[in-house]
């Protein structure tokens, strides 16, 4: 199941807890695909909540990656993947 966070930290914190095998999609809008990654749900790189980014979040990939591909085209045109923590 796809959720998403914006301005909801504790909300966000709670998902992490509960899906510690998921995978986050930093939304920071804009076109360039490298501002927009997709992680593991424990990179060091996955941000707090702030006002510019929204974060889109599932316990499965293939469902994540089926709606970014939807939402924000398909990998490496759209977004990237987290070269620290490789969610692939």
């Amino acid at each position: 199941m796809i959720r998403e966070f914006f301005k909801k930290q504790e909300s966000f914190d709670q998902w992490k807890k509960d899906n510690d095998k998921g995978y986050i999609f930093n939304d920071f809008g804009g076109g360039n695909p490298e501002d927009q990654k997709l992680h593991l749900v424990d990179c060091p790189f996955v941000t707090r909540m702030n006002a510019n980014v929204n974060k889109i979040c599932s316990d499965n990939l293939d469902d994540l990656r089926n709606y970014l591909e939807k939402h924000r085209g398909p990998l490496g045109e759209g977004y990237t993947a987290c070269k620290v923590c490789n969610p692939f």
